[in-house]
């Protein structure tokens, strides 16, 4: 189910996207950004909201076994999918819809007019933004290994963070990324939503069928976050100046805040 909505979604874009002519998705793309604009484009991701906030608010789950509690909760009162196999069912399923939504938003928004050039660009971004997936999916994998964190459910010790919150993350900010390169409209942003909240509804979904913690979700969903504002480095779209800026003048430390509308 969640996946025909996503692919009607799509679907529904191919008639919003704006000419060729004007910009469009890896326009600029480029293999070897400089380290000005990779550090820039880090420094960018990092300062966003979605990431670090999740994170945080993870943290905080840490006091008082709040999070231990929550996912008991949760595990057994299954509020929104009344049983943990199909709230299993439902994570993969959610996951797997920000999966299609991604590939069409990158597919099917404008490229250059000539079939080869636009079967050439059309690659590499998708190269590019699945190297960026691959890598979060690795850090989480990693985490796992390093943090050892037995799943509430007492299958193994791979909780710590959540590989299909990490998954579901990455692809659906993707989405949004790419779907910027459409005329703006109603259908583009119900898209850019549809994305986020399969998102969202996956690393639920993981903490009802007693596979992971809230904490475990939040890291996932930062994570994947991260990596895919990361890649626009790569894109060759120039980000916007940080949002948070640190560095030592005279010996002190300054730190600066800036906003961009």
């Amino acid at each position: 189910m969640y996946k025909t909505f996503s692919v009607i979604a799509v679907l529904l874009l191919t008639g919003c996207a704006a000419s060729p002519q004007g910009p469009f998705l890896g326009r600029e793309l480029t293999w070897t950004p400089d380290r000005q604009r990779i550090g820039q484009t880090l420094r960018q991701a990092a300062a966003d909201p979605a990431v670090w906030g999740p994170l945080l608010a993870a943290a905080l789950l840490q006091l008082d076994a709040a999070d231990r509690r929550l996912s008991d909760r949760l595990r057994e009162d299954t509020p929104l999918f009344g049983s943990t196999a199909t709230a299993q069912q439902a994570s993969d399923d959610a996951r797997d819809a920000t999966g299609w939504l991604w590939l069409g938003s990158a597919v099917l928004t404008p490229g250059p007019d000539r079939a080869g050039e636009w079967l050439s660009l059309k690659g590499q971004v998708l190269a590019q933004e699945w190297i960026a997936a691959k890598a979060a999916r690795g850090l989480t994998s990693g985490f796992k290994s390093l943090s050892a964190r037995e799943r509430p459910n007492g299958l193994n010790d791979r909780s710590f963070p959540s590989g299909h919150a990490t998954t579901a993350s990455v692809q659906a900010h993707l989405a949004c990324l790419n779907l910027a390169y459409t005329t703006a409209t109603p259908l583009t942003d119900a898209a850019c939503r549809l994305g986020q909240g399969m998102a969202l509804l996956s690393g639920w979904a993981r903490v009802e069928a007693g596979m992971h913690y809230p904490s475990d979700v939040l890291a996932g969903w930062a994570i994947g976050r991260f990596f895919a504002s990361s890649v626009r480095a790569w894109l060759g779209d120039r980000p916007a100046d940080p949002a948070v800026d640190a560095r030592v003048q005279n010996g002190e430390w300054e730190l600066s805040l800036r906003w961009q509308f």
